[in-house]
């Protein structure tokens, strides 16, 4: 059985400004803060937050325009990344004059991180939902005239794997995912058109981490598979240090005592834009089919994902416990020993090591419970013979955990 200890209390303070560097970054405000107004000079109706005064109506609606619109406030005018309202936090932007960037540098990963943002370390939000496919790539456009000369690669190496329209899922032997964790022979990463991906170990099937950037470098072709199926993406969130543990299951014995049984895996699959693997928990036989899908978001705050796991029993009753949240340092609220049932559709929410807030939308099954020990967030879902049930998880990391953002938050998630 885990460990039982108290749970550390914390609470990120004066990270208020999330949203209101949005607002104020974007030139518009939260669709929930968006009211109605009227033009005085055409008694036109208009969205509280619409410019009407600032920019000539007859002004080339340009990849300049946009970015000054959109960009400017946090990334500077000439892009030296010192714009006025980031600088009113007490902090800088990324500097596009020194070519640099946190998602790759080909401009389909530029394209991407403004559409998804940058979750949990930057107020950066997505733009996704704020700006066309056709507007982002004219910002591309302008963005790059601020950078170095080379500093946007032209196109991708030829043994990098690239994720276009549907979700891509590659095997092979990948490196450890944070230093000192084990390097895994047996490894699986699915790629997401969001520019997520998804890092499994398949020996046992774990997930171990969530990366955003480009996909894959594929050099193990090369050399009969002695090389590392390489992420090349930016490690978002680590599980475990990058060595979780199994799932574990409870009540499948007289003394009640609970084991970690291994995960084998079965199949994988491509379904639209949706993802996953299939999975038995248990030797032999096996106590439970599960089949996990994940998904990514982009959301006001950045990427965010959700795993659906949905678990089938094969012969006795029992309790499944899912380590749904393992982000070493992070310090949840909340009873340890004594599981709380969780509501259908709650917030569970803990503090990074660095003041961020994890927070974890949990769709869950009646009698489902949740087991809390410092960094580790399990839930408990009743397992009946060949019946199933289905948890759905979405983890977003933000600097504002209030009662309104996570309302707005779940809104964007259900849609």
């Amino acid at each position: 059985m885990r460990s039982q200890r108290n749970a550390l209390a914390g609470a990120a303070s004066g990270v208020a400004l999330g949203l209101w560097l949005f607002a104020c970054a974007s030139g518009k405000a939260a669709p929930e803060e968006r009211a109605t107004e009227h033009d005085a000079s055409t008694d036109e109706p208009v969205l509280a937050g619409e410019s009407i005064s600032i920019f000539d109506d007859d002004e080339p609606r340009d990849g300049h325009w946009l970015y000054t619109r959109n960009c400017a406030g946090c990334h500077g005018e000439t892009g030296d990344g010192r714009g006025e309202t980031i600088l009113q936090l007490g902090q800088t932007a990324r500097s596009f004059a020194e070519g640099k960037f946190s998602f790759g540098n080909t401009r389909e990963s530029i394209l991407r991180t403004i559409a998804s943002g940058i979750p949990g370390r930057s107020v950066m939000p997505g733009f996704k939902g704020i700006l066309t496919e056709e507007e982002r790539e004219l910002v591309v456009d302008y963005v790059i005239t601020l950078m170095p000369p080379g500093a946007v690669a032209e196109k991708a190496r030829g043994t990098e794997m690239v994720v276009r329209e549907r979700p891509v899922i590659a095997r092979g032997k990948l490196p450890p995912v944070v230093e000192d964790a084990p390097e895994w022979p047996r490894g699986l990463l699915i790629g997401m058109p969001e520019g997520l991906t998804f890092e499994y170990r398949t020996d046992d099937v774990r997930l171990l981490a969530v990366r955003q950037g480009p996909f894959a470098d594929r050099q193990d072709w090369n050399d009969r598979g002695g090389s590392y199926l390489e992420p090349l993406g930016t490690p978002i969130y680590v599980f475990g240090g990058g060595n979780p543990g199994p799932l574990e299951t409870f009540g499948f014995y007289d003394d009640h005592s609970s084991s970690g049984f291994p995960s084998r895996l079965k199949s994988t699959w491509v379904r639209r834009d949706r993802a996953g693997l299939t999975y038995s928990v248990g030797d032999q036989g096996g106590v439970a089919t599960v089949v996990e899908t994940v998904a990514a978001h982009s959301l006001s705050v950045g990427s965010a994902f959700t795993r659906r796991f949905e678990i089938t029993g094969v012969d006795d009753e029992g309790t499944l416990q899912v380590c749904i949240a393992t982000s070493v340092g992070t310090s949840y609220a909340g009873q340890e020993h004594h599981p709380d049932e969780v509501s259908d559709g709650s917030w569970l929410t803990g503090v990074t090591a660095d003041g961020v807030n994890e927070c974890v939308y949990v769709r869950v099954p009646k009698g489902t419970s949740r087991w809390i020990q410092l960094d580790e967030l399990w839930l408990d879902t009743p397992l009946h013979p060949r019946e199933t049930s289905t948890i759905e998880v979405t983890i977003v990391k933000c600097a504002d955990a209030t009662p309104e953002r996570l309302a707005q938050l779940e809104k964007e998630i259900e849609r």
